[in-house]
């Protein structure tokens, strides 16, 4: 009797399941996806240990942390040099 009950509640689940077509932001996604890994695997190989700073966080009520960061001027160095590359890799 269990199983009727288990087979009845699975097929409940899989007749409501609908398959969507991805959106086009997914598909912009895909496409650009191995642009940004190739981007930031060569930008990375120019950081060094003083390019990064620590900050105190907060992860939730009770529980406190440290977490890495790009420094402020490297970071906005990141965003202009990725911006840069997708323009260079627009006009190719």
């Amino acid at each position: 009797m269990g199983k009727s009950k288990a087979k009845a509640s699975s097929d409940r689940v899989s007749a409501s399941y609908t398959v969507r077509m991805p959106s086009l932001t997914c598909h912009f996604e895909e496409i650009c996806r191995y642009l940004v890994d190739d981007f930031v695997i060569r930008y990375r190989r120019r950081l060094h240990k003083e390019d990064f700073i620590m900050k105190n966080e907060d992860f939730s009520k009770h529980k406190k942390g440290k977490r890495e960061y790009l420094n402020d001027s490297l970071t906005r160095n990141l965003t202009k040099s990725l911006n840069e590359y997708f323009q260079s890799n627009e006009d190719s």
